[in-house]
């Protein structure tokens, strides 16, 4: 046992003391026994270790005893609470998670405008501060006017040009100026509230994590750990996917896993944090969808959206270790996306795939639409670099279309065919 673990060893057996101790009386030897049990599994977390086992012990322990307990982890232990989806999770996120909902202090938004990154980031800013508000506003500089929904709209914007820059590896700059705890209180005002800010924030964050030991270690020692813990459980479906994805890619970044989960895709289900998969379900939307739109029913007549059948009820239907990635990427009728073609499309989600190490087992893709466009191009190889390693176990298509999408009354589309989008990569796109 190496002396950090000795030492652990003694700071750990001081702290558990009051599980087991009265008024000052003895331990017993089945005390004893117990004792020592928690603090091997405190340290066997601490370290990265055993990690079923250890959860196991902690688990068992009374929620008071748990409450103890899980001060002496780590930030890497709680990270791998939260990828296993444990329970402790929730002892662990005991605090007032969610912070005050007053108006947006104005020193907040004055500390994102000073983040310096780039031209196209300086460039954001000077539209977000010419446009705030009215020139001829009596008010406009009161605070109050940050929550007008226009204003709301604009920090939208500019928060969607932060997440286009942590694509760039420009997430350590944004450490070393404060951006995480102006996002962390960004998020604390907007949520339950605007749920499209609070994803966003998300989104910007799990790109943070996944780059590099620095940035890791300053999210998980910042007060994101507890809020992050506390939405496992919490919110929309796509809060705790969004959580733990973060969690996944700290551990990345703490060289604890080998793959992380880049821009676009989402763990929806993983058998076990410490037990690899036998064999990955990728899923690939199609046009005009998204990773948490399309995967469910709409039911009639009361217009209720069901839940995310790939998440709920595959898992139970199948037999032996899987791993459910879903796949987003931009498929609007309209935006700067709509002229990329399929191989360009198809090298962007191929980066994220191997990242994420879908192909080091057999794969299954269930594709709708364009999705399975995408995914043929994916397996033929495209010209930026094949994808023959994929052991293809099934692909499943749905409503494909093979010959391009017909989309009537969009006559200001550019292709030669005008009516025709999302074309197969060997037709040129004028």
């Amino acid at each position: 046992m190496s002396r950090n673990r000795i030492l652990l060893d003694v700071g750990l057996r001081s702290a558990l003391t009051a599980f087991f101790l009265g008024s000052g009386r003895q331990l017993n030897r089945e005390e004893k026994v117990s004792e020592r049990r928690v603090i091997n599994a405190i340290n066997s977390l601490n370290s990265g270790e055993n990690i079923p086992t250890a959860v196991r012990v902690l688990e068992d322990l009374s929620w008071h005893d748990q409450s103890k307990a899980v001060k002496c982890l780590s930030n890497l232990a709680l990270c791998i609470l939260a990828a296993n989806e444990s329970s402790l999770c929730r002892v662990a996120s005991q605090s007032d998670a969610v912070g005050d909902r007053a108006c947006i202090r104005a020193e907040l938004l004055e500390k994102l405008e000073n983040i310096i990154l780039d031209d196209d980031w300086n460039k954001a800013l000077l539209w977000y501060s010419v446009n705030a508000c009215a020139e001829d506003d009596p008010v406009c500089n009161d605070v109050t006017l940050l929550n007008r929904p226009s204003n709301v709209r604009k920090l939208t914007r500019l928060l969607q040009v932060l997440y286009n820059k942590t694509e760039l590896h420009y997430s350590s700059q944004m450490v070393d100026q404060e951006a995480l705890e102006v996002l962390l209180e960004l998020f604390q005002h907007f949520y339950p509230n605007n749920m499209t800010i609070c994803v966003l924030i998300l989104k910007i964050l799990s790109n943070i994590s996944t780059d590099g030991a620095y940035c890791a270690e300053s999210v998980a020692a910042s007060g994101w750990m507890k809020l992050l813990l506390f939405m496992l459980n919490e919110g929309s479906e796509i809060i705790p996917i969004l959580c733990k994805k973060i969690f996944l890619n700290l551990l990345y970044s703490m060289e604890q896993k080998k793959t992380c989960l880049g821009s676009g895709l989402y763990e929806f289900y993983s058998t076990s944090y410490c037990t690899n998969p036998e064999i990955d379900v990728v899923l690939l939307h199609g046009m005009r969808g998204s990773a948490f739109r399309t995967w469910r029913q709409k039911d009639d007549p009361g217009n209720v959206t069901t839940q995310c059948w790939p998440k709920v009820w595959l898992p139970n239907s199948v037999q032996g270790h899987i791993r459910i990635i879903a796949v987003d990427y931009p498929s609007a009728l309209y935006g700067g996306d709509l002229m990329e073609n399929l191989q360009s499309r198809a090298k962007r989600v191929l980066e994220f795939l191997e990242r994420a190490g879908i192909g080091d087992r057999p794969v299954v893709f269930i594709c709708h639409s364009m999705g399975g466009l995408l995914a043929k191009q994916l397996l033929i190889g495209n010209t930026y670099g094949g994808a023959e390693k994929y052991s293809l176990f099934r692909f499943a298509r749905f409503t494909e279309a093979n010959v391009g999408s017909f989309v009537h009354g969009h006559s200001s589309l550019r292709h030669p065919d005008r009516r025709r989008i999302f074309v197969p990569s060997s037709t040129p796109i004028a």
